[in-house]
């Protein structure tokens, strides 16, 4: 180990024998560990394509992928010249299930690499899923026993750890300021009220530590609460490889709602679609786009289009994508059993709206 390796992995291991110490409050007031790398102001992309759960399922990411114009063909994993201006975002649970989780894993790695080379032209954001948190806490009962080998497993759960120090794989990613016209939250399964309303006074303590002001009260725009998440994340996956140890996940962030078995609020790794459909927007005039529920080549969306589930099942060969156009507009496309077709989830949300209007204009 070289010297300034070995000097980081001691602040490492003493970050984590002194978090131990502490707890999620006292998280908070650790202004340092708030100063996460920040996300881009402006996005110079002329559309953003989002992919759900992959689950090992190389083939139907490809063709999903090329169906997009993002990759050169449904068998080869590299950017086509002819593809726009891009911003990819794929919402986490790459690993478990499927036969492909290493190949899909160095797939998306190499998109995001190769783009980095591009200049401005494109852009990927890869992000977590709970599946992948099980495998960084030792849990790999979804794996696919005949492809996942033990070797594969350590090679790829290094590689998942190595990802989120370096920046490469995040918690939640905001579009915001607006892209398009639209303020946009990805995260894997999304924030439930109970969740936001939790994080909101985290970080409103922070503010207040970092301020000098005591606890604060103020209103997270998307960027507070992905910035928040993305650091607490990257603060616990650095501790447990600094000791080289299982990472213990134990902040609410990771937390498991009843809705799937669990019995806490349930963070933003784990909250299924029904939870989303029933609750109120977290914020008025935000979109969330999860994925985590899956439904077999469906993409849906709720009424004002304030959240969006892009699970569309690749790993049991159901394909879809959901596309942010340079016009402003959601468009969800769909595989079906007479070919690929493409709903503009914003007009049908202007549809209801309308239609809406006139009902309580009739009353």
């Amino acid at each position: 180990m070289v010297p300034q390796e070995l000097a980081r992995a001691c602040i490492l291991l003493a970050m984590a024998l002194l978090c131990e110490a502490l707890t999620s409050d006292d998280f908070c007031r650790q202004t340092s560990y708030l100063q996460g790398p920040p996300l881009n102001d402006e996005f110079p992309q002329d559309r953003i394509v989002a992919i759900g759960d992959v689950h090992g399922s190389l083939s139907s990411l490809l063709q999903v992928l090329f169906k997009a114009g993002i990759v050169v063909s449904d068998s080869v994993c590299e950017w086509s010249s002819e593809s726009p201006p891009t911003l990819l975002v794929q919402t986490g649970d790459v690993v478990d299930r499927g036969p492909s989780s290493l190949e899909s894993w160095r797939c998306l790695s190499n998109l995001q690499a190769k783009s980095r080379l591009m200049g401005a032209k494109h852009n990927v954001v890869r992000l977590l899923g709970n599946h992948e948190l099980l495998w960084l806490i030792g849990d790999t009962v979804y794996k696919n026993t005949a492809h996942d080998t033990p070797d594969v497993v350590k090679e790829l759960t290094q590689q998942i750890k190595e990802d989120i120090m370096a920046g490469n794989v995040v918690g939640a990613f905001a579009v915001d300021p607006a892209f398009k016209g639209h303020r946009i939250l990805f995260s894997h399964a999304g924030l439930r009220p109970q969740m936001y309303n939790q994080l909101s006074a985290r970080i409103s303590q922070s503010r207040g530590s970092v301020e000098g002001e005591g606890e604060k009260a103020t209103t997270p725009t998307a960027r507070d609460l992905a910035t928040f998440i993305n650091t607490k994340l990257l603060f616990d996956v650095n501790r447990c490889a600094a000791i080289g140890a299982r990472c213990m996940l134990k902040d609410a962030i990771y937390g498991v709602g009843a809705e799937r078995g669990g019995y806490e609020v349930g963070g933003c790794f784990w909250t299924d679609w029904s939870v989303l459909q029933k609750s109120k927007p977290v914020d008025e005039g935000l979109t969330q786009v999860v994925g985590h529920s899956l439904e077999k080549a469906s993409i849906r969306s709720l009424p004002n289009v304030e959240a969006i589930c892009i699970d569309v099942a690749l790993y049991l060969n159901g394909q879809g994508y959901l596309e942010l156009t340079s016009a402003g507009h959601f468009i969800a496309h769909e595989k079906k059993k007479r070919g690929w077709h493409a709903r503009d989830l914003t007009q049908e949300a202007c549809i209801r709206r309308t239609n809406e209007t006139k009902r309580n204009e009739m009353k």
